[in-house]
């Protein structure tokens, strides 16, 4: 068995629970756990809960939880091979020097076409069925996706998955692979960490792969297709709690105070699809377009959503948006509304 270097560049597999849809109310996303075949993942009303002795580091739970709450510090190796990039897996040619493709995301994928010379990116699992079944599965989805994405650009490039064979490397490819860039994928690891340009994040990375892929045929893609959400609020159903932007975990959702007006904002880079404001705003007044807009995506520009009077919550002065006609602060509502229910049950007890 090859020194499995990789395995000291993986620091162990960290979670922000601070940042799990699961901590708010009626939000039961279990999509780590419907990925994870280790059984390594347990999920609470607080959270989710990883036995790093179960987990394999496959990265399926990584690329798949909308709201990044479980992170890793190690990127896929891949390497140049005449105008084809190609990725391996930590089975390939038999040997362990790199991690397993389940932590290949969509922003992975797309990034090495930020070479003009690069046409073709192949994905280069082993035996998927052996070893995680389900990665195989989840491959097939992200390589769909990408060559879907790649039609609404002008440059033919395509991505394929095609399973590793001994015969697919010459002797002297293999040599010099682990001669030199094996030592240059290390020396790219460390530019990495210390410059912070991707941070590790999904949404950046596919932010760089998406502006490097040239000039777009099509800006409008399928919500389907898209890691991110560009959405609309009914301005005669918002009443300006301003829930949803308090909550949102990717601060996608923000505020503006303008001569007294407040303004909703969304910046639709930084949505990371989690559709917790949906599912929280009270007044139902949040709903997703159909499809989103690559231009703005990549420009990382600001939607205007709604806007309203600013005032002065009448019980506690704090400063709220809020075009109700009785001008309080939805924790104020909240109170008056259990005091109520405390009074009417101790009216019961006497």
């Amino acid at each position: 068995m090859f020194f499995e270097w990789w395995k000291f560049l993986v620091k162990e597999i960290e979670t922000n629970k601070e940042n799990c849809l699961r901590k708010y109310n009626d939000i039961s996303c279990e999509n780590c756990l419907k990925v994870c075949r280790a059984e390594a993942i347990s999920l609470t009303s607080d959270g989710i809960i990883i036995n790093k002795k179960n987990c394999s580091l496959c990265g399926l739970c990584i690329v798949n939880c909308p709201a990044e709450v479980i992170k890793c510090n190690f990127k896929p190796y891949g390497f140049l091979r005449d105008n084809d990039f190609v990725y391996l897996c930590q089975n390939s040619l038999g040997g362990g020097f790199s991690s397993c493709l389940g932590q290949v995301d969509i922003g992975h994928i797309l990034f090495p076409f930020f070479s003009d010379k690069i046409d073709k990116v192949i994905l280069s699992p082993g035996d998927c069925d052996k070893c995680f079944p389900q990665v195989g599965i989840e491959l097939k989805k992200r390589v769909e996706i990408c060559n879907k994405i790649l039609k609404h650009f002008c440059k033919d490039r395509k991505i394929i998955l095609e399973p590793f064979l001994v015969k697919s490397f010459k002797r002297a490819e293999v040599v010099n692979f682990y001669k030199d860039r094996v030592l240059e994928n290390l020396k790219d690891e460390v530019f990495l960490s210390l410059s912070g340009m991707f941070n590790y994040q999904k949404k950046r990375l596919l932010i760089e792969a998406l502006k490097a892929l040239g000039e777009i045929r099509e800006e409008y893609v399928e919500e389907s297709l898209a890691p991110w959400w560009e959405m609309e609020i009914d301005a005669r159903k918002c009443n300006f709690c301003g829930v949803c932007f308090k909550i949102c975990p990717s601060k996608s959702l923000f505020f503006r105070e303008e001569n007294n007006i407040g303004s909703i904002y969304q910046k639709p880079s930084e949505c990371s699809k989690c559709s917790l404001c949906v599912k929280i705003c009270p007044q139902n007044a949040i709903k997703y377009l159909l499809k989103n807009n690559i231009r703005v995506f990549i420009g990382e520009k600001d939607i205007f959503l709604v806007k309203g009077q600013l005032k002065r919550c009448l019980s506690c002065n704090s400063l709220i948006l809020d075009n109700s006609e009785e001008i309080k602060c939805i924790n104020c509502r909240k109170t008056e509304i259990l005091n109520k229910d405390i009074r009417e049950l101790l009216k019961t007890m006497n």
